[in-house]
């Protein structure tokens, strides 16, 4: 069963729509899914609930700003989502939890949002020392959280940049390239550059900023890009 949820307060972009789910099994009752993708014709049962809890919140978030919307959200040649004409989009899920979040594209340049759970300590601990640079190291002291906590907000928001950026650089950005140098954890706002020259235009001389919220028991994190960017 999916079950609607508050959304994490991430990006100034209305149109958001987050869900939990029970077991995999109940989502093939759900009416109105579009049928899974044929590269997703051998997945386990719980990437398939993935799957289609995210499209489910991608067409909700679709129908909160085109009510009358009855297309699908498609997949590009890559796996990323294929937005409707006029939209720029993110869908995230992880254990148990999905969301999706749509915005105008004359307003907005690409949004990115990701949601983390923490599952195995040994695999986060690895993908901590892969994943933050050493200069992010220092950040942790000055938040109130767990060092476990601390490298999912990280992974989190670099899933989040990523996804904001791929769509607008058309090309894979190495998480290595990625430098927080500031979270706020009283704001709930993370700094954060390109240590490498991107394309003009993407972000401002100074880097750019994204949000994050721990909530139903995950960490979310978020970047938007306007069209008007300083």
């Amino acid at each position: 069963m999916l079950i609607p949820l508050e959304a994490p307060r991430l990006l100034t972009a209305p149109y958001f729509f987050s869900v939990a789910w029970d077991a995999p099994s109940d989502l093939d009752q759900i009416p109105d899914i579009d049928p899974l993708p044929e590269r997703l014709s051998a997945a386990t049962p719980t990437r398939i609930a993935e799957f289609t809890a995210g499209r489910f919140c991608a067409a909700k978030a679709i129908e909160a700003i085109r009510p009358h919307w009855t297309g699908r959200v498609g997949m590009n040649p890559d796996g990323s989502p294929l937005w409707p004409c006029g939209l720029v989009g993110s869908i995230t899920h992880t254990q148990g939890f999905a969301a999706a979040v749509v915005a105008p594209s004359d307003t907005w340049q690409s949004v990115g949002i990701d949601s983390e759970k923490a599952t195995d300590a040994n695999a986060l601990e690895a993908a901590g020392r892969i994943v933050i640079n050493k200069g992010e190291h220092r950040l942790s002291a000055r938040l109130p959280i767990s060092e476990h906590q601390f490298i999912l907000l990280i992974f989190s928001a670099k899933e989040s940049i990523y996804k904001c950026l791929y769509p607008l650089l058309k090309r894979p950005l190495d998480f290595s390239k990625m430098v927080l140098e500031d979270i706020d954890f009283q704001k709930r706002t993370f700094q954060f550059y390109i240590s490498d020259p991107i394309e003009p235009g993407v972000l401002s001389s100074s880097g750019a900023h994204g949000r994050f919220e721990f909530m139903h028991g995950c960490v979310h994190t978020g970047v938007e890009l306007a069209r008007d960017v300083p």
